[in-house]
């Protein structure tokens, strides 16, 4: 006969689960993420990136994106949500990955590449990045 988990046993398998889940990793909805910048990038480019300003550029005009983030390089930035907002906007949400251990207090750049939703047809598109540690959402152009 089985034994069913009463009183401490069961609180006990659920403060495990709940601690289990409080440290999964965010999950990124970029196809790829690298900690550098895209390859494509020319030299005028790099020389306007700004140290700890987010910056987009497209891989393929219309189609694919690639946003630059900066933050730790033990523990970086992660999309883990990308929705159209109409045909000329979207909305990233940006959140810390939280890393396998400490974070160090470098300024390093990861790339995310993205698939631009089927939706968003009109150009310029409005990227409002909105980052869970920040209150405000901050708005760029891709052109």
């Amino acid at each position: 006969m089985k034994k069913a988990l009463r009183g401490p046993g069961i609180v006990s398998v659920m403060l495990v689960a709940l601690l289990l889940a409080g440290c999964a990793a965010p999950v990124s909805v970029a196809e790829r993420t690298a900690p550098e910048f895209p390859g494509s990038l020319t030299q005028a480019q790099l020389e306007n990136l700004e140290l700890g300003e987010p910056a987009a550029f497209w891989l393929q005009a219309g189609s694919r994106l690639a946003l630059v983030t900066w933050g730790s390089s033990s523990c970086p930035a992660v999309v883990t949500r990308m929705d159209a907002r109409g045909s000329d906007a979207i909305e990233l949400r940006v959140e810390s990955s939280g890393g396998s251990g400490p974070c160090t207090a470098d300024m390093a750049p990861t790339t995310h590449e993205l698939e631009v939703p089927e939706s968003v047809t009109r150009r310029p598109v409005t990227l409002a990045l909105h980052y869970s540690d920040g209150p405000d959402a901050r708005t760029m152009v891709l052109d």
